[in-house]
């Protein structure tokens, strides 16, 4: 009769643990998912910078399109499906995010996106963020 309690108490210990930490877990991998996007935005946000500070202004998409900066992102199997500049207004930084590449990737993150905007301050690039991505998987800047 010992034995048997044991299990039972084991088994429940084994649901508790599957039902409560691993969804957690699931949360916050998507969520590096979609930071790593950002990181991807870097290399832009210091071309937009470059480009300022070569021409001074910010790159329409128009302009960004003509201008020689080539970059090279290397997306594999991260959740990020393009990144365009210039589209939301001069020198912002659309991220768009798929869940093609990766089957674990939620559903609802398909065709969303990050936009990083730069304003000038003090002849500086300060940098905000907006998306339309769930709010569980938004950056805390971006909400």
């Amino acid at each position: 009769m010992k034995k048997g309690l044991n299990y039972i108490i084991i088994i429940g210990l084994l649901f508790f643990i599957g039902f409560t930490l691993f969804p957690a877990k699931l949360d916050y991998t998507d969520r590096t998912k979609v930071i790593q996007g950002l990181s991807m935005g870097a290399k832009y946000k210091e071309a937009v910078g470059e480009y300022w500070k070569d021409k001074g202004a910010l790159p329409g998409a128009e302009e960004w399109a003509k201008y020689d900066k080539k970059i090279v992102i290397e997306s594999g199997k991260s959740l990020v499906d393009s990144i365009h500049i210039g589209e939301d207004g001069p020198g912002t930084i659309s991220i768009y995010y798929t869940n093609t590449r990766d089957q674990g990737a939620p559903a609802d993150i398909a065709g969303t996106r990050i936009v990083l905007t730069p304003e000038v301050k003090d002849r500086k690039l300060v940098w905000s963020c907006k998306g339309t991505l769930p709010s569980q998987y938004l950056p805390v800047p971006c909400r």
